[in-house]
C-alpha cells in the first residue's frame, strides 16, 4: 500500500488503499443495511461475508496508514484524529445495522410466537370437531 508523499501536513495526505478500503466498506455495510430493511436474508449474508473478508484489508490499512504518516513526522495524536475521522462514520453505520437487525429479530420472533398460538388454537379446533373415533366394542359377546 502506497499514500501520497506529497501533502503539507502527513496526517492529512491521501492514501488510495485506505481510501478504497473505506468505499468498500461503506458499500457494503449500506447493502446489509438494506438486506436488513426487506428481510432480504441472503443479501444480509452475502454482505456480512464481504466484510468479513474485508476486515483484515481495513486493518492492514489502517495500520499501513498510521505507521506512513507517524515515520513522515505527523503527530501521533493527529494521525488518529485523522483515522478515527475515516472510520466514525463506518462505526456509526455497523451499529444502526446492528440495532435494525436487533429489531427485525425481535419482529420475527414475534411473529413466530403467533403462529405457534395460532397452530396450537387450531389444534384445539380441530379436535374438539373431530367425529368420535369407533367404538372399541361393537357388541358384547
Amino acid at each position: 500500500m502506497r499514500c501520497d508523499t506529497h501533502a503539507v501536513n502527513p496526517a492529512t495526505q491521501a492514501c488510495p488503499e485506505l481510501d478504497d478500503a473505506c468505499a468498500q466498506w461503506h458499500r457494503l455495510a449500506r447493502a446489509e443495511g438494506d438486506a436488513i430493511r426487506v428481510g432480504d436474508w441472503a443479501a444480509l449474508e452475502a454482505a456480512q461475508n464481504g466484510l468479513a473478508q474485508l476486515q483484515p484489508r481495513m486493518t492492514r490499512s489502517l495500520r499501513v496508514a498510521r505507521e506512513h504518516w507517524v515515520a513522515l513526522g505527523a503527530e501521533q495524536a493527529g494521525v488518529e484524529s485523522q483515522l478515527q475521522a475515516r472510520v466514525r462514520p463506518l462505526l456509526e453505520l455497523a451499529n444502526e445495522n446492528a440495532a435494525l437487525l436487533r429489531q427485525a429479530r425481535l419482529t420475527l420472533q414475534m411473529q413466530l410466537g403467533q403462529s405457534r398460538q395460532v397452530a396450537r388454537t387450531l389444534g384445539r379446533l380441530r379436535a374438539s370437531y373431530a367425529p368420535p373415533g369407533p367404538a372399541a366394542w361393537t357388541s358384547f359377546s
